[in-house]
């Protein structure tokens, strides 16, 4: 029998060598997204490969205070709640002002609010949150805040 599927398949190094030069034609490949969250600023977007955040990936938005960081976290956010998506925000400085959040197009019935009292739970509720599946964001605030 051994002999049999060999000679169907090949020798087994040859199944071996096909899947990696498969493996290597897919890594080399341009990247396509499924499907991508808008920063909901056109000229953001044409910026981005994708269009917008690819989902299901990490993206660091890093700048100094005032850079327009958060800013712009809030309207993904509020573009993901346009598509009636759900979203959280891990508030670790406990800066987040909702009615502010509001203003900028953020559905706060669509936005999972969590404020871990200690800073090494920060990450931790993010990696949770994102592992349930049910955001199509999560923001995750790592700066110290100002208090």
């Amino acid at each position: 029998m051994g002999a049999a599927l060999e000679q169907r398949v090949g020798p087994a190094g040859s199944v071996v060598d096909q899947l990696r030069e498969r493996i290597r034609q897919l890594q080399a490949a341009p990247r396509r997204y499924l499907s991508v969250l808008r920063t909901g600023m056109e000229a953001v977007d044409a910026l981005l490969p994708s269009g917008g955040f690819p989902l299901g990936q990490a993206v660091e938005l890093c700048g100094e205070a005032a850079s327009g960081r958060t800013s712009l976290a809030l309207s993904a956010v509020a573009a993901a709640h346009r598509e009636e998506r759900l979203c959280a925000w891990v508030d670790g400085p406990r800066e987040l002002y909702p009615p502010a959040a509001a203003a900028q197009g953020v559905d706060l019935e669509r936005l999972l609010i969590v404020r871990p009292k200690a800073p090494e739970q920060r990450v931790w509720a993010a990696v949770q949150l994102a592992r349930s599946g049910a955001f199509a964001c999560v923001v995750l605030d790592l700066t110290r805040g100002v208090g």
